[in-house]
């Protein structure tokens, strides 16, 4: 996991690879929560997974139009915005 700034986003959205890119704050306990099942996703598929805190970068969330946190992206086959946790495995289906 590594945390990022809005340069860095959007340097990072750039190029076509695959990668995963989580919203969150420190007092989510939901993020807290889903952080590590995206970690260890990110490194079994060998694939980025970068963390915004949207404390530190709320122009970019509203610019985004992230209201809830966790909100995650995942950018495998094309671009899907996921909501709150959800189950690893769906996750991992988006990227494979």
């Amino acid at each position: 996991m590594i945390d990022i700034s809005i340069e860095q986003y959007n340097e990072i959205i750039k190029n076509g690879e695959k990668k995963i890119i989580n919203f969150s704050a420190p007092w989510c306990s939901p993020c807290r929560a889903f952080k590590p099942q995206l970690d260890k996703l990110s490194k079994e598929l060998n694939i980025p997974f970068y963390t915004i805190n949207i404390d530190e970068n709320a122009e970019l969330a509203e610019t985004l139009g992230i209201r809830n946190v966790p909100t995650t992206f995942v950018y495998g086959a094309e671009e899907t915005k996921i909501l709150g946790i959800k189950p690893i495995e769906e996750v991992k289906s988006l990227l494979v």
